[in-house]
């Protein structure tokens, strides 16, 4: 079944060309310049659309978001969001930046109900590494019950902490599995896929 890319690209002043890079490192965000957008791009939406080709008669589906990004007037990314096949909100990463330098990002995981599960919040190195990252996570109620902090160093991972919602250390039974109802907290890994728009937000 043959895929179709889309390119758009919402501008701040003028027209642009979007031929953008569509798989990056979430730890690593893209310039407009690194993602191969040209102009002053502020948002960079990535579909896909697939054709049906029966007995020679060719057939479209609807356009599917993938991933949209937006940018300052710099082109530091600033946003990134993740979709599923369905075109809910899997992953909504934010990014904050100390001069040239990467300094915080925060990440909001949602469940297919489109309720938040987790929110993790990441510091930077002046290298860009990882050198600190926490994990809130949520139960069906939308309240905290854990609270994970893993330190970094130049040797990778160095110190875990896992933690209730008051603080105090978080128990696990000898399952591995928490005590706490309502634990909903999973990894999920969302596609950094294919297809783009571009715009101005006004």
């Amino acid at each position: 079944m043959p895929r179709l890319i889309f390119f758009l690209c919402l501008i701040f002043f003028a027209a642009s060309v979007a031929i953008s890079q569509i798989e990056f490192d979430v730890h690593k965000p893209l310039t407009t310049e690194q993602a191969g957008l040209k102009g002053p791009v502020h948002t960079c939406k990535i579909y896909e659309q697939t054709m049906t080709i029966v007995n020679g008669n060719a057939s479209l589906r609807a356009l599917r978001l993938l991933v949209e990004t937006v940018y300052e007037q710099a082109g530091r990314m600033i946003e990134a969001r993740f979709y599923n096949n369905n075109g809910q909100l899997l992953r909504a990463n934010n990014y904050q930046y100390s001069d040239s330098f990467l300094q915080k990002s925060r990440a909001d995981f949602y469940d297919k109900d489109a309720q938040l599960y987790r929110q993790t919040e990441y510091e930077y190195d002046n290298a860009g590494e990882i050198k600190l990252e926490v994990n809130f996570d949520y139960d069906d109620n939308g309240k905290i019950f854990r609270k994970t902090v893993l330190t970094h160093d130049e040797n990778g991972l160095h110190n875990v902490k896992d933690l209730k919602a008051d603080g105090s250390p978080f128990k696990r039974n000898f399952l591995g599995t928490s005590q706490s109802g309502g634990n909903k907290a999973k990894d999920t890994k969302p596609k950094e896929n294919t297809g783009i728009e571009a715009s101005d937000g006004l």
